[in-house]
């Protein structure tokens, strides 16, 4: 089995998941059956940085762009796992792949006959949740993307799978959850429908699944895996010669490549953990490197305007496409005004405030000229005087990188929930969880109103939002909220609500404007529901989760396999961090808490233990 990582924007590459101390619930059930499983880092990914900058991102996708999506990562990967590990069945592969991962399998499986192998060589491609037109995925963020990368949409085009459907020889199945908030269920039958009427060998199963990746978890990697032992009966794998060929020059050089890659990465993670005498030396170097260019440039200063306003037709466009019209005007700002290429130039919509680094003097009349200047005189300065910032100081930085996402909600998907009823602390609690996989994020600082319809997020855009909003937009997918990216402007009231979120533990339950959850110490029902278990024996440890907790009422907790499900009542405060740690050390992952206020009964009043352990 080839697995890519998945995950990516579809435009840059990935890193490889960390398959050494973390289980991978897309990879262990097929080692479980007994395949060996290949994954691999596609070039161009975004790094591990708080913040991506334009600069980063068009590097990235540069390098993606290089590796032609991936595929040559892809046909590397696969060659080098024919040639060194003997042990592999190389008559019998199979590619698969969930969402990204799902798009790029089938693209190689279009190209592999015609630029990598012999037909025989695949023997299968299984595509979880594709986006087999990402054309139509793209289509309401071509404005924020055309400005960085121009020709886009025929890179798009190329990469699409329904482009190069008509060159797939391959058996394909193709798995998709009818309730799919991410990418498209039809477009993928649609697909299926196009590779039959081709005469290709496909398997479309269709899940009344709600969500983009737990139904491809519970459904869609078994049914593959008994789809593949079906072709594998069909098609029996032939015996191999005895002997292995010698490696190929050009894939020995790319193993040793490979090779000094993990082994420099190695050196820097022990440099970084014994932290001494590495970091030292790089201070030292950085520490010459900056009174060079302080004695070429002059001292760099930090400035912040105060801004007053936008005129009305950029307010409109504001509404329209914030992200792209606040990225042009900063880059304006950049370039026009002060004539740099820097990408240090921040507008904070949240604090209305606009934000640079200077070396030297600054221009003359520098007022007057964002005023007459075309491209800037459409954002309004207040008579607040120019201030100077510390520009080392961590916490001051930190504070004007913050800023204000906000969103139109569209509409709410209520078959995420039991009974097709919305609960919104559910959705809070699922929202704020895949929120927290955008690094940008600031957790606990999502905002719901549901009454008004719009949600508000607090991110680090220290180099501008691009991408951001992409991503926020399929977290709150993913919780059953529909939303479109615009700029609203926020109330007083709605501002100050924003500015309490988002300071809290990491451990802390996230709340919702007019629904917030009942106080910890009350006694309360505890509902866990958790998506993926890692252990051998799920009994055992919900048995042992719980035990030695005071604040739990050990005679109330049941657990519920089949659903998925532990329950409990608390007799006191409860440590969110330690349920937290606790679940993860006994293998729950993917897990969503919520919790209940208890009527108190009569029978509660006169008894302490009436009816305990029972529902």
């Amino acid at each position: 089995m080839i697995v890519p990582p998945a995950g990516s924007t579809l435009l840059t590459g990935m890193e490889i998941d960390d398959t050494v101390n973390t289980q991978n619930p897309e990879h262990e059930p097929y080692v479980k059956a007994g395949f060996a499983v290949i994954t691999f880092s596609i070039d161009g990914d975004l790094g591990a940085g708080d913040q991506t900058s334009n600069a980063e991102f068009i590097k990235a996708h540069e390098a993606f762009r290089r590796s032609k999506a991936g595929m040559l990562n892809y046909a590397q990967a696969l060659s080098l796992a024919k040639s060194t590990i003997p042990e592999i069945d190389t008559s019998n592969i199979f590619l698969a792949g969930h969402s990204s991962a799902a798009t790029l399998s089938l693209l190689f499986a279009e190209h592999s006959y015609q630029h990598f192998w012999d037909p025989d060589t695949i023997k299968g491609c299984l595509a979880y949740a594709p986006s087999v037109d990402p054309q139509k995925f793209f289509a309401n963020h071509l404005g924020e993307i055309k400005p960085l990368i121009p020709d886009v949409e025929e890179f798009i085009r190329l990469s699409s799978p329904k482009e190069h459907a008509q060159t797939i020889q391959c058996p394909v199945f193709l798995f998709h959850a009818r309730g799919d908030q991410v990418t498209s269920f039809v477009a993928s039958r649609q697909f299926a429908e196009q590779l039959k009427a081709q005469g290709v060998d496909v398997k479309f199963v269709a899940s009344n699944g709600s969500d983009h990746y737990q139904t491809m978890v519970d459904e869609g990697v078994p049914q593959g895996i008994k789809w593949i032992q079906d072709q594998l009966k069909a098609q029996p794998s032939q015996p191999q010669e005895d002997g292995s060929p010698g490696l190929d020059p050009q894939l020995a050089a790319m193993k040793q490549a490979a090779q000094s890659r993990i082994d420099k990465t190695r050196q820097t993670k022990r440099n970084i953990d014994s932290g001494s005498s590495a970091s030292a030396h790089l201070e030292k170097m950085r520490a010459s490197l900056e009174k060079v260019r302080i004695a070429r440039d002059g001292e760099t200063r930090r400035y912040r305007f105060q801004i007053a306003g936008f005129t009305p037709e950029f307010e409109q466009k504001l509404k329209k496409q914030a992200p792209f019209f606040l990225n042009s005007l900063e880059s304006s700002f950049d370039v026009a005004i002060l004539g740099t290429k820097g990408d240090n130039v921040i507008i904070n919509f949240y604090e209305m405030t606009i934000t640079f680094d200077y070396a030297g003097e600054l221009p003359q009349n520098l007022r007057d000229k964002i005023a007459n200047q075309k491209s800037t005189k459409v954002m309004l300065l207040s008579d607040a005087p120019l201030k100077i910032l510390p520009i080392d100081n961590e916490s001051a930085e930190d504070d004007q990188n913050i800023d204000l996402m906000t969103f139109r909600i569209e509409s709410i998907n209520r078959l995420r929930f039991p009974g097709d009823t919305f609960n919104p602390i559910a959705a809070q609690r699922m929202a704020e969880r895949s929120l927290r996989g955008i690094k940008e994020y600031i957790p606990d600082s999502l905002v719901m109103n549901y009454d008004q319809k719009w949600a508000a997020i607090k991110v680090k855009a220290n180099d501008g939002k691009f991408g951001i909003e992409i991503r926020a937009e399929s977290a709150l997918s993913s919780a059953g909220i529909r939303v479109d990216s615009e700029w609203i402007k926020l109330k007083e009231e709605d501002l100050n609500l924003a500015q309490n979120l988002g300071n809290s533990s990491p451990d802390a339950t996230p709340s919702s404007p007019g629904n917030m959850p009942p106080a910890a110490t009350e006694k309360q029902k505890y509902i866990i529901h958790y998506g993926v278990y890692g252990g051998d024996n799920v009994t055992d440890s919900a048995r042992r989760l719980l035990k030695g907790f005071v604040w739990v009422d050990q005679e109330t907790v049941h657990f519920n396999p089949d659903k998925k499900e532990i329950t409990f009542e608390n007799r006191s405060a409860v440590d969110q961090g330690a349920l937290d740690r606790a679940l993860k050390r006994n293998k729950f992952y993917q897990v969503m808490i919520t919790r209940e206020v208890l009527p108190e009964s009569p029978a509660e009043k006169t008894s302490d233990r009436v009816g305990a352990g029972t529902e």
